[in-house]
């Protein structure tokens, strides 16, 4: 790489501006290294260098002038405009993943991986299997005179269906391990029965007779987990239920991703949850 065509590759990664053909034609690479050195970024490591170099690769769809390129390169009868377009695209993928990068918090830039995440079942599938669970609480809830407590049950299961999934946003967890095991679900219990013992003196709630309120927060919480772990072991990937020993459980029903299945389970217990309304409000006097 010459002198002038260094200088000129050096100014645009210090006004943050993409690479030019004449960059690439004069045998100028706009590399990671070179980008992490500019004041609009950060210092990448080499393992953070490998994968932008691999997601300049294998980032966006190609247009049709880079596959015409491409083609023309392979088949050998590539022409110096080719070999440009080929080598500005690569560059300018590098430089666009490293500018994201260096934009991003340091907490998500250990999500930013460009290999696809693992498959996981939808969030509609596990709205569905928490409802296809709370149908039959509900329904007894209901028919015993509890109304509020039983809105106040669904409504926490359903929003705290995807708490297991929190493992995506935690560096150093993996997926599908402490959260989703029999563990995390006691101890989120356990939080919730703290909680429900301190507000219990304030809380004007009424719950079934016999029942404490501590004890129903215990049973909220970890059921509010269990019904994620329970649309988690359907699919081959399996769940840890006695996390750390080291073993899965599997049903191997369906794919994580299978669109039938997540909106099926959906409809079910959108069906499950309306019947056993319906079927509990006309038991109960009016």
């Amino acid at each position: 790489m010459n002198g002038t065509a260094a200088t000129t590759a050096s100014r645009r990664v210090r006004r943050n501006t993409p690479p030019s053909a004449s960059d690439v034609t004069s045998g100028t690479r706009i590399s990671a290294s070179a980008i992490s050195s500019s004041p609009v970024s950060v210092r990448v490591t080499n393992r953070w260098a490998a994968r932008m170099t691999t997601n300049s690769a294998t980032s966006a769809a190609p247009s049709e002038s880079a596959r015409t390129a491409r083609a023309a390169c392979h088949g050998g009868r590539a022409s110096n405009e080719a070999r440009t377009s080929m080598h500005l695209g690569a560059a300018a993928g590098t430089y666009t993943f490293a500018a994201r990068f260096a934009a991003a918090p340091p907490a998500a830039r250990a999500f930013m991986s460009p290999t696809p995440p693992r498959p996981d079942v939808f969030r509609r599938g596990h709205l569905g299997v928490a409802m296809l669970t709370l149908s039959p609480i509900t329904f007894w809830l209901l028919s015993t005179g509890y109304p509020v407590f039983a809105a106040l049950v669904a409504g926490t299961v359903l929003y705290l269906a995807m708490l297991p999934d929190v493992d995506h946003r935690i560096p150093g967890i993996p997926h599908r391990g402490p959260t989703h095991s029999l563990l995390f679900a006691g101890a989120v219990g356990a939080v919730f029965a703290a909680a429900a013992s301190l507000v219990e003196p304030v809380l004007s709630v009424a719950v079934p007779g016999g029942v404490s309120m501590v004890a129903f927060g215990f049973l909220l919480g970890f059921g509010a987990v269990f019904t994620h772990l329970l649309g988690d072991v359907i699919t081959p990937a399996g769940v840890n239920f006695l996390w750390p020993y080291p073993r899965e459980w599997s049903l191997y029903l369906t794919p994580a991703d299978s669109t039938l299945w997540n909106w099926g389970l959906f409809g079910l217990g959108v069906f499950a949850m309306a019947g056993s309304v319906a079927l509990a409000v006309r038991g109960l006097p009016i």
